[in-house]
């Protein structure tokens, strides 16, 4: 009897340590479980992920819970939906899901056992998801619902969604400090140097003398580094200017050669910039952390490539403005569904695809999960939308003189307005997050 009960303790012993170490080891962890709620049984999915990395893709994946909600032990989910970075690595995150239904649309209000976590309310309505903060005074029994989630489950995101935009005025620019994104930096490009604007600090960085370029193809922002040519000559530049946009400092990287400005960004890998010449036909290296700029591709070596892995490419590519790429396989299940534009962010576990339809002269944009691409929702529609940015999971993007950004928080708000970006929105912009 006693041998039987030590089994046990071991085997007990061995379950405990494998969900250690695949939590905290290898990052992951996949449980179905179930919860009641008045009268129904909801069964979760929980699938976390701390520790993948997608194919063709240089960073390891983020972080991220993602959830399947069904009201039927079989089937497919009701509900889907993930959280990104959460910063804990609880197993059956949920603990309550708060849940509404009608004969138009469904909802749910999922509670986690971190406070720290949360979303909006949930809701299905046709054959989308869509947020509440969307459509919230539109259905009067929903409102009372959340009115109740607001008042005894902490549910804020009501009084987020509804603050509204001040503007602070610098040199003919609105900024409305209120929407800027905490831990964001936008970087705005004014011809003779970088705006750097956070949410509790504006600073104005001039960069040049004189300016002769007034397109800036070549200004990038290389993680919380801007990196520019000195615009200020003429015919080449021979030097590049780097700004720490986190505290503002500048440093130069400075050239062994003169560059021509008929060169163009390539992309940037493992926090470096890769710059090509097609006039002078060489390749440099811009590490704007050490401040060093070195060839590293010409005639006789070929040019270095980066799709996923390194390769070597010839000058003739090059000059076609061959970009790095990293490959991603849209699904084709959306195919025929009339998006005129879908873009994939981020990676296969903490990743989204983006889809933009046109309908009478306005774009709706959805979102979706790579986990399951097959469930859409709802973000926001718009009129324009041009240089477009993803950062995580917020949107940012110009629409006529105005740069928006849009996350789940606090829907669409205006951040910058810039008569300018009327006339320049090709590199008029960037924003650094500090994670």
């Amino acid at each position: 009897m006693k041998k039987i009960i030590y089994i046990l303790i071991i085997f007990a012993m061995v379950g405990i340590l494998t969900k250690v170490v695949n939590v905290f080891i290898v990052g992951k962890h996949n449980i179905v479980y179930e919860l009641e709620q008045e009268n129904h049984t909801f069964y979760i999915k929980e699938t976390f992920m701390a520790s993948a990395k997608t194919v063709n893709r240089y960073e390891q994946d983020k972080p991220n819970y993602f959830f399947e909600v069904k009201l039927e032990r079989e089937g497919d989910p009701l509900f889907v939906f993930k959280i990104i970075n959460p910063h804990t690595r609880y197993q059956r995150l949920i603990k309550d899901i708060k849940y509404y239904e009608d004969s138009n649309i469904k909802c749910i209000y999922p509670i986690f056992r971190n406070r720290r976590l949360s979303i909006d309310v949930l809701c299905l309505l046709d054959d989308s998801f869509i947020n509440y903060t969307t459509i919230s005074g539109h259905n009067k029994e929903l409102d009372l619902f959340v009115n109740d989630l607001e008042k005894n489950y902490h549910y804020q995101y009501l009084n987020w969604a509804h603050m509204e935009s001040s503007f602070y005025n610098m040199n003919d620019i609105d900024i409305a400090t209120n929407n800027i994104v905490d831990k964001h930096t936008i970087v705005l490009w004014n011809y003779d140097g970088i705006i750097t604007i956070k949410k509790d600090d504006i600073r104005e960085i001039t960069l040049l003398i004189r300016t002769t370029n007034y397109e800036n193809k070549l200004g990038v922002l290389v993680d919380k580094y801007y990196v520019v040519p000195n615009y200020d000559r003429q015919f080449s530049y021979n030097r590049f200017i780097i700004v720490d946009v986190a505290i503002g400092s500048k440093k130069d990287a400075t050239l062994v050669d003169d560059v021509s400005y008929d060169s163009y960004i390539q992309g940037v890998v493992d926090k470096k910039l890769y710059i090509y010449d097609r006039d002078n036909k060489y390749q440099y290296e811009v590490d704007p952390k050490r401040a060093t700029a070195i060839k590293v591709g010409d005639v006789d070596s070929g040019i270095k490539h980066y799709n996923g892995k390194w390769q070597n490419i010839s000058i003739s590519e090059a000059n076609t403005s061959k970009l790095f790429t990293r490959e991603f396989v849209i699904p084709p299940y959306y195919q025929n569904k009339g998006y005129e534009k879908i873009d994939s962010v981020l990676g296969d576990t903490d990743g989204y695809y983006y889809l933009y339809k046109k309908i009478n002269n306005q774009i709706n944009v959805y979102r979706a999960n790579k986990q399951r691409p097959e469930y859409i929702t709802y973000l926001f529609t718009t009129n324009e939308m041009s240089n477009i940015k993803y950062i995580n999971d917020y949107i940012y993007f110009i629409n006529k003189d105005t740069i928006y950004v849009y996350h789940d928080r606090f829907k669409l708000k205006p951040v910058i307005k810039h008569f300018e970006l009327f006339f320049n929105t090709s590199n008029i912009y960037d924003v650094y997050s500090k994670e």
